[in-house]
């Protein structure tokens, strides 16, 4: 996401607040603009109620669950880890 978190794969980033992301169940969902709920891919949000629609179709939208922060550490052989940007080198 955006912000520098993660979604499971099959997901879509959507900005739950300013500059926050949360994780809409879907793969290549719509993004509704109350920051809470998202429609599947082609889907339009009709917020006022509460549904996704595609023409006559019409659907419950779904809740974004938080979105995971990504661990940027460097992993080294021996177990370590080193901050992000960083190489392990091995110390006498």
């Amino acid at each position: 996401c955006k912000d520098g978190s993660e979604c499971p794969a099959e997901n879509t980033c959507c900005e739950i607040a300013a500059g926050q992301y949360g994780c809409c169940p879907l793969p290549e969902a719509t993004c509704c603009s109350d920051h809470a709920h998202c429609c599947p891919h082609g889907y339009k949000c009709d917020v006022s109620a509460g549904t996704c629609t595609k023409g006559s179709d019409v659907m419950s939208w779904f809740t974004k669950i938080a979105s995971k922060p990504v661990d940027a550490s460097v992993k080294c052989k021996d177990g370590s880890e080193c901050p992000a940007e960083n190489t392990c080198c091995e110390i006498a």
